[in-house]
């Protein structure tokens, strides 16, 4: 769940930058990779169906919640 939130802001981002004039290679690898984690996130999802089988390493899931942590700071911090 983290991984795709981290996603999502890394597509949003991106995708706000290039529809505010703002088209670089950085915004569009952004966008492009941020929708991609998501879309690679919900295939896994779907896949596997339950996630008990592929259940990640708590030190992990720790690591990727603290990178959506961060990622949501700072898009906020970047909006204000």
């Amino acid at each position: 769940m983290s991984l795709s939130v981290v996603g999502g802001l890394l597509g949003l981002n991106g995708l706000s930058e290039i529809l505010g004039g703002e088209t670089s290679l950085a915004s569009l690898l952004m966008a492009i990779g941020g929708f991609g984690i998501v879309l690679g996130v919900i295939y896994d999802r779907i896949s596997t169906g339950d996630s008990s089988e592929s259940a990640p390493d708590a030190r992990v899931v720790r690591l990727a919640l603290l990178g959506a942590v961060l990622a949501v700071a700072g898009t906020l911090l970047e909006t204000i």
